[in-house]
């Protein structure tokens, strides 16, 4: 009885510690975005607010201070699309490519390897609006509800 309990007990700590491992992978997919955000003055097109937020995004990692796993050679956006909108936020959706210095790091949910770029990829991403500073609020390869 004591020999159960203790390979349950063991099953459980090796379950646990997956889950949590697959939720550190997940939360990194999108790598970190919480810094992301500029300041608009005569703009008011979303698309163009979108898209220099997203080149910020993209920009952050082509650094020297970028994670070298995460780093970025080159990118290019290849369409941004304004899906929702409201006074506080908007979504937009991005495909977009990138030529990372690992190639393994960039091989998420979606995009199709070509060479040394990763083309195709995809992300929806949620803008929170304060005054004229817009930041990146969520990021995901589904489409977000926007409040």
């Amino acid at each position: 009885m004591v020999k159960k309990i203790f390979l349950l007990i063991c099953a459980l700590i090796i379950q646990i510690s997956m889950i949590s491992c697959g939720t550190e992978d997940n939360k990194n997919q999108n790598f970190d975005y919480n810094n992301i955000r500029i300041k608009v003055f005569d703009v008011k097109d979303l698309n163009i607010i979108a898209n220099d937020i997203f080149t910020e995004y993209l920009n952050s990692f082509t650094k020297d201070t970028a994670d070298n796993n995460r780093k970025l050679k080159n990118y290019k956006i290849n369409k941004i699309e304004i899906r929702n909108e409201s006074s506080s936020s908007f979504e937009f959706f991005a495909d977009y490519s990138v030529q990372p210095v690992n190639i393994d790091a960039w091989l998420i949910a979606n995009g199709e390897l070509s060479g040394d770029w990763v083309n195709n990829q995809n992300l929806f991403v949620e803008v929170n609006i304060n005054n004229d500073v817009y930041s990146i609020e969520k990021m995901g390869t589904s489409p977000i509800d926007v409040p």
